[in-house]
């Protein structure tokens, strides 16, 4: 009995695990402490990217900020990236999806609304680009608890109709059009790029404080 218990435990932790958000490792990249074109896309990639869940983590998303330098460089969705304005008056993401879901819609990214809010607390509104907002999932069955589930990805490009200084905190937040009350039917990226300040008469790194969000559910 005492093994079972221990399996179990172990299985409830693993599973966690799999399911652990990730927040942005490095932000030197953003204030341009770090030099970016001296890293490669898949380092700028994995040292940006943010990753959480929402609908009792049914679904996972993965979002980044589309800096110059990767952009300069990554391989991957040249076609999507192709479709990105000058980044001069425009900040984009790329924005990955990964749905266990029968709904198809539920990953058709042009039912995702999304906007951006800006170091002074602006709100943003951001719009997928064309083929991003066109493309259709794709469609993979996995083994569920009762037969077989269906997994759907998909992944676009999200453009702010102004542009975000991405060397101040910013968020992005994500809402999909329909979620079964009462879970939470949007999803906030966070990237609490610390600032320089004066404290005590030194320079010092700080980042923006938390706000404390209510459950929205029950």
């Amino acid at each position: 009995m005492s093994k079972l218990l221990l399996i179990l435990c172990l299985s409830a932790l693993s599973s966690c695990a799999l399911f652990e958000k990730q927040e942005p490792k490095n932000y030197e990249i953003l204030t341009g402490e770090v030099n970016a074109d001296q890293l490669s896309p898949e380092q700028i990639k994995s040292e940006l990217t943010q990753k959480d869940t929402m609908v009792m983590r049914s679904y996972e998303i993965k979002i980044y900020p589309l800096i110059d330098s990767y952009l300069k460089r990554a391989q991957l969705e040249k076609d999507l990236l192709a479709e990105i304005p000058s980044t001069e008056d425009k900040t984009c993401f790329m924005a990955e999806f990964r749905i266990d879901s029968h709904n198809k819609k539920t990953a058709d990214l042009s039912t995702w609304k999304a906007e951006a809010i800006n170091y002074e607390d602006d709100m943003i509104h951001m719009e997928w680009t064309p083929l991003s907002a066109s493309k259709q999932p794709e469609v993979k069955e996995i083994p569920g608890y009762a037969g077989k589930d269906v997994r759907l990805t998909n992944r676009g490009v999200l453009c702010a109709v102004d542009k975000i200084t991405l060397n101040k905190f910013f968020q992005v937040k994500l809402s999909p059009q329909v979620v079964q009350w009462p879970l939470k039917d949007d999803i906030t990226f966070t990237w609490n790029v610390p600032e320089l300040k004066t404290v005590d008469g030194k320079l010092v790194k700080e980042k923006r404080k938390k706000k404390v969000e209510r459950y929205k559910g029950w």
